[in-house]
């Protein structure tokens, strides 16, 4: 049986608290780097940290 090439499951990349307002977190998962942030709204967003637009990591 082979593994599926992507996380399978819930996986804690941060605590509440460790993602504030105005904090970006960088983290990795399953060898790819992650962005955590806190949008206006207070939803925490997760994200790749790469511009589509030029193509740089940011």
């Amino acid at each position: 049986m082979s593994l599926p090439p992507y996380p399978d499951g819930w996986f804690l990349m941060a605590t509440s608290d460790e993602v504030k307002p105005g904090r970006v977190v960088s983290r990795r998962l399953a060898d790819e780097d992650v962005v955590l942030y806190r949008a206006a709204s207070g939803r925490l967003r997760a994200v790749r940290p790469y511009c589509p637009h030029l193509g740089a990591s940011g």
